[in-house]
């Protein structure tokens, strides 16, 4: 939340408007712990290292449906470039 809104941790929970350095600290601390992170599947390699304190076993692949990603994908395979023109694209909409 802190990040989206651009406001000190410390003022989240009620302080003054300003930037301590505890809170500079800890927005450093997020950036560069997030620069870890896997682009692809959002892990980092400390959870699979034991040596690290992480386990290989840490989370399990898993099979999910996304009936929303099913009716987008739906339509877009019955796009035709011919009939639609290009530049054509899916959304959901309610």
């Amino acid at each position: 939340m802190c990040e989206k809104y651009g406001i000190s941790h410390s003022h989240f929970h009620g302080g003054p408007r300003r930037w301590s350095q505890s809170d500079r600290d800890k927005a450093l601390w997020r950036v560069l712990r997030e620069r870890e992170r896997c682009g692809e599947c959002g892990t980092r390699r400390s959870e699979w290292d034991e040596k690290q304190g992480g386990s290989r076993d840490a989370y399990r692949a898993v099979k999910v449906r996304c009936v929303g990603c099913e009716k987008v994908k739906t339509a877009q395979a019955s796009i035709d470039e011919k009939r639609d023109g290009r530049g054509v694209g899916i959304t959901l909409r309610r």
